[in-house]
């Protein structure tokens, strides 16, 4: 144990060993849902667009999100098809596409493994940050914490834009960090390059911007700092318009978007849970890394602030900005939180060194982290070991499709497009979709696309697609209405009370009229005092706790008869 060589080796074996725990918690279950690919909110988003500019037009038309990560699939989705292309799995650019709307599982799957994998690489970035601002024991702990925490493993699984551009904020971090230390031009533009990367992935991660504008100013000699401001100011706004080019090309579609989100972001999201201040520090933050280490994450910022040093106190003024802004509008999703993750873990972690310098035992630090991390791992094995159950709407569908004759008429009866399962439609249902779609003056690529590719391997329907709120404004959406009509089949997606919508009425209209209830998919245990605990404002069917309330995701689905017996 005395070779120097040893002794280095063992924190990056260490490292390793938590980047794999990491890693195997956010690869688990990370198939869900599929091939239903509304199982997840914006996933279709990411796709489509991405697949849009892989086939020539560069020009994403949608800056709700910046752009960068829509590139990135669209590379990802290039050099499928060329090793698909190579490997004679596909002939020609139309036997790829075939695949899409044949089976667009793995187009999916490839962004959630992209997704899992910048994941994985921000545990081993947080271990960079954490052995700079103090050493390396400091930066295994912060590592093992994040790769534990149950939001950042959680939204690792999903095909969207907050892992990869958290990924490129903390390399942000990481390099200004490294300017401090080594007053290296190069780190100051490394810097800049990956907070503009970041703000091009996600708009938000713009306001970890004073963290590094804290270090420039503060820990920087006079004679220096403007010129460094300047570098790094400049380095971030080039890199991110390279990556989001378009902004700037197509600027009043840009505004409109961007106009919409800030709407949206200031009046919410259809529930008012308050504002996001409160919201955050009392739902959001304490699910996403458990109470223990949420409490002592936030004695660890306090430890910050009071003698932290410039270092410490750059993070903790961006943690503050960042806070401020995330919790000012009632747009209160958890994932936008998930930035302060890594940093909240930074302050536990700094916070656990200090201790065990002053009075914990060696052997006692990690016993320590380990209690803190109990209950956030845990949660994320539960999460994952639910999300590799097999989903209730995927199952419903492939009972629909064993056992309801080809052709029929089935309307399905939800909150959300979401809700539904995935049935494929009739060749006559898509072309009078491409009509509507046309004569409302939408270009209906895709769907057009789909009509050429569309084949009979799988049994199509008559599809009646029906929100909540079509039924409380139409009397012709009631279950007789649509008996009437020849819909003979009935599928019923509910939602648990705790997410935020009731029952619907459809399910009420069906006993009373006497329809036979076919077939039931439940998520849903029978005991209390079991509740599951949603983030009530996502389309999401699985927990942030009470994981024991359910067996699988997905809602409970109902399937009737409304063919009355004689």
């Amino acid at each position: 144990m005395n070779d120097p060589l040893q002794q280095e080796r063992i924190p990056w074996l260490a490292l390793a060993a938590v980047v794999l725990l990491g890693g195997f918690l956010r690869l688990w279950g990370i198939d869900f849902g599929l091939p239903n690919i509304y199982c997840r909110p914006d996933e279709t988003t990411l796709v489509h667009r991405a697949l849009s500019i892989a086939s020539g037009d560069l020009n994403p038309h949608f800056f709700n999100y910046p752009s960068l990560q829509f590139y990135l699939l669209a590379i990802v989705y290039g050099m499928y098809f060329v090793v698909g292309y190579m490997a004679g799995l596909f002939s020609s650019v139309a036997d790829f596409e075939r695949l899409y709307f044949d089976n667009p599982s793995s187009f999916f799957l490839l962004g959630r493994l992209l997704t899992a994998l910048m994941g994985a690489a921000s545990i081993a970035v947080v271990y960079g940050i954490g052995r700079q601002l103090q050493n390396s024991r400091t930066g295994l702990l912060a590592a093992f914490f994040v790769a534990c925490s149950f939001l950042h493993v959680r939204d690792s699984h999903f095909l969207t834009v907050d892992i990869p551009g958290l990924l490129q904020a903390l390399l942000s971090i990481f390099f200004a960090l490294r300017f401090t230390r080594f007053h290296s031009t190069g780190s100051l533009v490394a810097a800049g390059i990956f907070l503009g990367l970041a703000a091009s992935t996600k708009y938000n991660l713009g306001l970890l911007a004073p963290s590094i504008v804290w270090v420039l100013l503060v820990d920087n000699p006079k004679d220096t700092r403007y010129k460094h401001l300047l570098l790094f100011g400049g380095a971030g706004i080039i890199s991110f318009l390279c990556a989001s080019p378009y902004i700037a090309l197509d600027f009043s579609t840009f505004w409109r978007d961007l106009s919409f989100e800030r709407a949206h972001f200031a009046a919410g999201h259809g529930v008012d849970l308050g504002v996001g201040w409160v919201h955050h520090a009392r739902f959001s933050l304490p699910l996403a890394l458990g109470w223990p280490l949420f409490v002592f994450a936030l004695f660890g910022l306090v430890g910050w602030a009071w003698a932290g040093g410039n270092m410490a106190r750059a993070l903790l003024v961006g943690f503050l900005c960042y806070y401020g802004m995330a919790g000012s509008g009632k747009l209160v999703f958890m994932r936008y939180i998930l930035p302060l993750i890594p940093l909240l873990c930074l302050a536990a972690a700094t916070l656990l060194e200090h201790s065990a310098r002053r009075f914990l035992p060696r052997g006692i630090v990690w016993v320590v982290a380990l209690g803190l991390a109990a209950p956030t791992a845990h949660a994320s094995w539960q999460h994952s070991r639910i999300l590799a159950q097999v989903d209730t709407r995927v199952l419903a569908a492939e009972w629909v499709e064993q056992h309801i004759e080809v052709g029929a008429e089935i309307a399905l009866c939800g909150v959300s497009d979401y809700d539904f399962i995935s049935l494929r439609k009739t060749p006559r249902q898509l072309r009078y979709m491409l009509h509507q779609q046309r004569e409302a003056g939408l270009p209906a690529r895709r769907l057009e696309r789909e009509i050429a590719y569309s084949n009979n391997a799988r049994p199509r329907y008559e599809v009646v697609e029906l929100l909540l709120d079509d039924l409380s404004r139409s009397s012709a959406c009631s279950v007789a209405a649509l008996s009437e009509r020849g819909v003979n089949w009935l599928v019923v997606h509910e939602r648990n009370r705790r997410m935020g919508v009731g029952t619907s009425i459809f399910r009420l209209d069906a006993e009373v009229i006497g329809a036979k209830l076919v077939r039931q998919f439940n998520p849903f245990v029978d005991f209390e005092p079991a509740v599951p605990i949603y983030d009530v404002i996502d389309a999401f069917y699985v927990p942030v706790g009470g994981f024991d309330a359910i067996t699988r995701p997905g809602p409970r689905i109902s399937i009737y008869d409304l063919r009355l017996e004689e």
